[in-house]
């Protein structure tokens, strides 16, 4: 599991602390060091709401994301690139599907 996150971002600390909660591990990638990785989750997203999650699975990678519209949930499970997306309409329900995910 890859976070990508903001500095300074509240919503990031509080993903970041929740799963910390649950022992998830993951790996930390703040925009500020791969602004590339984060340009190309913007565009593939089309939000610039962070955190972001990346999560490896058999059938490819799963974005994870809060989305900025109730009309973009209907992107679930749609494949872009080498992501299928897992858009959420607030953080506390993408970070109850992330804590069951081992």
């Amino acid at each position: 599991m890859t976070i990508v996150t903001l500095s300074d971002c509240t919503k990031c600390a509080k993903l970041k602390l929740e799963l910390n909660c649950f022992r998830r591990k993951y790996e930390d990638c703040n925009c500020d060091r791969f602004p590339k990785l984060c340009d190309n989750l913007e565009e593939v997203t089309n939000t610039f709401y962070y955190p972001m999650v990346i999560v490896n699975t058999s059938a490819g990678q799963d974005l994870h994301y809060v989305c900025d519209s109730y009309e973009n949930l209907k992107s679930y499970n749609k494949k872009i690139n080498n992501y299928i997306l897992k858009p959420y309409a607030s953080l506390e329900l993408m970070i109850e599907k992330l804590k069951t995910i081992k």
